[in-house]
């Protein structure tokens, strides 16, 4: 059954592509500022970060057909704030058993302060569910 291996909140995920030693290219992630919880200036406010994370195990029928991938953000009141498309996974990226992902979202709004939650969907089945701290960051005069 499909995992989540890693998961990394971040303020951005940057690719960086290099030509290998057999003359083909790789593409590499590279995690700008991790962090454990988010502090915008406001909230309500817009906040901008990444998630990046790797999923693993995946059955050997899925490889042999597409896959899809959703995520969603629930408020500390429980309240659905964010519904991603549904992205479609080829077989021939599944094929390898796993493949990682990053999502940006630029200006978030966060409405209130607490414990938000991130919950990813494969094939429909929730697979991973990561909580998260939102509090307003302190001005220092």
């Amino acid at each position: 059954m499909a995992k989540v291996s890693s998961f990394i909140l971040c303020e951005s995920v940057q690719s960086s592509v290099t030509q290998n030693a057999n003359g083909g290219i790789d593409i590499r992630p590279n995690i700008m500022s991790p962090f454990s919880s988010v502090q915008p200036v406001a909230i309500p406010g817009n906040y901008s970060f990444a998630i990046f994370f790797t999923i693993c195990d995946i059955d050997n029928d899925d490889k042999k057909s597409q896959s899809n991938l959703q995520v969603k953000i629930t408020a500390p009141d429980g309240n659905m704030v964010f519904l991603s498309a549904v992205f479609t996974i080829s077989s021939e990226v599944l094929s390898n058993g796993s493949f990682s992902y990053s999502i940006d979202f630029r200006n978030f709004v966060f409405t209130q302060e607490g414990n938000y939650i991130i919950d990813i969907l494969y094939n429909d089945e929730n697979i991973y569910k990561q909580e998260f701290n939102v509090t307003r960051k302190e001005m220092k005069l």
